[in-house]
């Protein structure tokens, strides 16, 4: 029986280290016509919220994370204001923070990908549409975001 085990442990190690993982995005490029014309809303502001956050899909539960951003400048696109405050909140796929799972071993998000957006930085956002379960990305993922 420790014969079987050993053996099928060793399989199993030697077919993980022959198949390394695929970890690549293939993204259409842009240019700024083409962002502008894909982007259903495009503004500059500054973040000034970052919270962890999850959606329910397909039947399981996707980490996300949602940003607040105070709109300084809107070029297209409708945006909330409160107390005369313009700001845009945002819930992208994938977690900006490690994880610890049940475990305790640490994992990642799945879509290392998708762009990380930093309290108090502000930026020029080129966003998509919201899909039928409310998240949005910057269009071509890092080309949108400046």
């Amino acid at each position: 029986m420790r014969l079987i085990r050993v053996a099928f442990c060793s399989g199993l190690l030697a077919a993980m280290l022959a198949n390394p993982p695929a970890d690549a995005t293939t993204v259409k490029h842009f240019d700024l016509p083409q962002m502008t014309t894909s982007a259903a809303r495009v503004f500059r502001g500054t973040v000034t919220d970052v919270r962890a956050g999850s959606v329910r899909a397909g039947g399981g539960q996707l980490a996300t994370t949602i940003y607040r951003i105070k709109v300084t400048e809107s070029f297209k696109g409708d945006f909330a204001t409160f107390k005369g405050v313009t700001y845009a909140d945002v819930e992208m796929l994938g977690s900006a923070k490690a994880e610890a799972s049940r475990n305790g071993v640490r994992r990642f998000s799945a879509f290392r990908d998708m762009p990380v957006l930093e309290r108090g930085h502000e930026y020029l956002v080129f966003l998509t549409a919201e899909s039928s379960i409310a998240l949005s990305s910057p269009v071509g993922l890092a080309q949108g975001l400046f």
